[in-house]
């Protein structure tokens, strides 16, 4: 049966203020300042890979090894963020992303085209600070906001992202119009700059989960390492809500982790759009990730299992426009393209909101850094999957069939999550 979650008590009308405390507000305002340069990236990145390589497939492969750390290191970082502390895993991947994407631009300062094998270099860091970064916040934010507002955290997140979806490629598509790709990264370097001095500021309120049992812990050896690590991925496996929450969280990684790579493609090969034009396709989804946001939470309330069957459906019809959109090629394919992208984005928000919070918080304290790292080692296999297959279908410039390959998943976890007696 499905779990209901309508603790008495409750007031999801209360003001900001009160809802979240100071620390969390802190660090909301850092991820809001991050998000908003990971967009700018979302756009400037395959542009500039697409630029250099005029490939698809090419740009597609570079694209994919983002997502080869978060596969090959996974349950190690699990491991890391439950023995370490987890705010200071937080500077450290800010840090080395600022560096990285700092390098590039200052190539581009000097009017220097940057390799593709050193851009290959700085998808594998972002890849990487990606991977330890998401499993430490994730196992660290329970610990700043209480229980029973983890679901409205968790939407205030997400329509940070949807509005830094929405402005972020808008910006970005100014900044590649006017100094190009290489110096738009910049904009990216910044924003990882500010989350870090944020990160902080914030009070780090509950201690390592490893330092609270450092008393009765021995030297282990790699084999109990190894069997701590894999923790995670049997405490998944082993629950049936949890094998739920990934089948059909395999949909909005499989969407997610192709979208910007097809819109890519949609805009600048097929519909032949500047780049600011793209902007608005690319930014289009921040509006309906805010509605996507606004709506989750009261649904959550209600039983997710509803809420996602409607959103998927929502998200079936949504690229079935993007694929009819490719089709059309005239000059309405514009805007179909932009609200076709803003209903699919509200989709995906709405469903990373609802499965997230039903996931962590069945999750216990203690092993969440190494679910979290089980579950992103799966997400990101998924989605570098997905944009190797998208990379291939759409090398001749037609994006359509990926398109409805995508409709068709949608609808496939729309079923799954109706007929499942989990």
């Amino acid at each position: 049966m499905e779990k209901k979650q309508n603790r008495q008590g409750r007031d999801y009308m209360k003001p900001v203020s009160q809802k979240y405390n100071s620390q969390f507000l802190l660090l909301w305002f850092g991820q809001t300042a991050s998000i908003f340069g990971d967009r700018v990236t979302g756009l400037a990145l395959p542009w500039l890979l697409l630029q250099q390589t005029h490939s698809t497939f090419d740009a597609g492969i570079i694209t994919a090894l983002r997502y080869l750390p978060l596969i090959a290191l996974g349950l190690m970082a699990g491991l890391v963020v439950d023995r370490l502390n987890r705010r200071l895993v937080l500077i450290i991947c800010d840090v080395a992303r600022a560096g990285i994407l700092s390098l590039i631009v200052l190539l581009g300062v000097f009017q220097l085209t940057p390799p593709l094998w050193l851009l290959a270099g700085v998808v594998l860091v972002l890849g990487t600070g990606q991977l330890f970064f998401q499993t430490a916040y994730s196992a660290w934010l329970p610990d700043i906001i209480q229980e029973e507002a983890f679901s409205n955290a968790n939407a205030a997140l997400e329509a940070s992202d949807a509005a830094s979806t929405l402005a972020g490629p808008l910006f970005g598509g100014i900044i590649i119009q006017t100094f190009g790709a290489v110096l738009s990264l910049g904009t990216d370097a910044i924003s990882y700059i500010i989350s870090a001095l944020i990160l902080l500021c914030v009070r780090n309120t509950a201690p390592s989960v490893r330092n609270e049992e450092k008393t009765q812990e021995q030297k282990m050896t790699l084999s109990q390492l190894w069997s701590e690590a894999l923790e995670g991925v049997h405490f998944i496996l082993s629950t049936p809500a949890q094998r739920l929450l990934k089948g059909i969280g395999t949909v909005l990684y499989l969407s997610s982790g192709s979208i910007e790579l097809l819109l890519a493609t949609l805009t600048q090969v097929r519909l032949h759009l500047p780049a600011w034009q793209a902007g608005f396709v690319f930014g289009a989804a921040g509006v309906g990730g805010l509605i996507g946001s606004a709506l989750a939470p009261s649904f959550y309330r209600r039983g997710w299992r509803s809420g996602i069957t409607a959103s998927f459906l929502l998200g079936a019809l949504a690229a079935v426009g993007l694929a009819y959109t490719g089709l059309l090629h005239t000059p309405g394919s514009f805007v179909l393209a932009l609200i076709s992208n803003l209903l699919l984005d509200g989709a995906v928000s709405f469903g990373f909101i609802l499965t997230t919070t039903e996931s962590v918080l069945a999750t216990p304290r203690e092993i969440r850094g190494r679910v979290n790292a089980a579950s992103n080692m799966y997400a990101s296999l998924i989605r570098g999957g997905s944009v190797l297959l998208v990379g291939i279908i759409a090398a001749s410039g037609e994006t359509a069939l990926a398109f409805i390959c995508i409709a068709c998943c949608f609808i496939a976890g729309a079923v799954l999550s109706r007929v499942s007696s989990v």
